[in-house]
Order: C-alpha cells, then structure tokens, then sequence
C-alpha cells in the first residue's frame, strides 16, 4: 500500500494538471467576465460601435458592464460571446437590448487587426432567474470556429427549450440542430 500511494498521487496530480490546462475543460472557458476585465481593447471598440444603433442618444449605458464569453478549442480562432443585457445608467429598471424577444447576443471572432461580428441575435437569457445564458462550447469546430450549445427559456411556457447548436458557416453562426 505504500508503494502505492505516490503512484496514486501523480495520477491524480497529473489529472488535476490536465484538467487546468486543457481548453476544453478548463473551468475559466464558461466563465462570464465584465467586458471590461477580459475583451480585448479592439473588441471593446468594435462593441461600441455596433452597439450604438440600439440606443436612443439620451441612454447612457456602459459597454464595459455587458459581459464576455471567451470560447475556444485546440487550433480554432477564439469566438467572444457577449451578453448586452445591462441597465441604463441611473436607471436600473432599463434594459436598452432587452425586449419582448429577449436580450441581444453578439458574438465577434478576430479578422486582420480587428474583429468581425458573426452572430447576432436576441435570445431570452433567463431574465426571470437573472441570470446569464447557458452557452457551452462543444469540441466540434467549424470553418476554424468552435460550436456551441445554447440554452434559453421560454417565458410563455416557464420551460427550459431544448439545447440549440450552432455553427459557424463561413459568414455568420447558424442553428445546426
């Protein structure tokens, strides 16, 4: 039994070394961060701009609030999910991307020195919970992107739907089944 348990301990040391290295499991890879904390300053830039068209002039919101989902697998361009369900400044009870369809979902990949907008919908991301959208990378790639599993909730029914993947054709993110 002595002998054993060092070899025990590698094993699980190895593991543990494993699991925190690779992308895949890495517990950080579902995280959601502040825009703010973790988008690169490119990213940040390009938010502004293909944000301002949701706004009226007179609403004061902070891009660096929204939140950041940083999803990526071995050998794929990383894929920046962002969740644009903030309050207002001032007025907490406003929700400027958020409507009867739900919240805006963007999502941006890196193109030259900046970064390309390729999914852009509205979702509902459990605003009865209040909480961010259960979006999970998956190990399938597509078109040097990686997959994800979304899950949303449907406000009429107060049912979870069923998980969507999506995939990245070429030009924008597409449900693929």
């Amino acid at each position: 039994m002595k002998r054993l348990f060092p070899i025990l301990i590698a094993i699980a040391l190895l593991g543990l070394m494993y699991v925190s290295v690779h992308p895949a499991l890495s517990s950080s890879e579902s995280k959601w961060l502040k825009v703010y904390q973790s988008a690169p300053t490119a990213l940040v830039r390009q938010l502004r701009q293909d944000y301002a068209p949701y706004l009226r002039l007179d609403t004061p919101v902070d891009v660096g609030q929204m939140q950041v989902l940083k999803l990526q697998q071995p050998g794929s361009l990383p894929l920046y999910v962002i969740n644009t369900r903030v309050h207002t400044q001032g007025k907490p009870e406003m929700t400027p991307s958020c409507g009867m369809s739900g919240c805006l979902l963007l999502g941006y990949i890196p193109q030259n020195a900046g970064f390309k907008q390729v999914l852009k919908g509205y979702i509902n991301d459990f605003q009865v919970q209040n909480a961010s959208p259960v979006v999970r990378s998956i190990e399938r790639v597509l078109n040097h992107v990686p997959c994800f599993e979304l899950t949303t909730f449907n406000p009429s029914t107060q049912r979870v739907n069923p998980i969507q993947t999506f995939c990245f054709n070429g030009h924008q993110f597409v449900c693929s089944g």
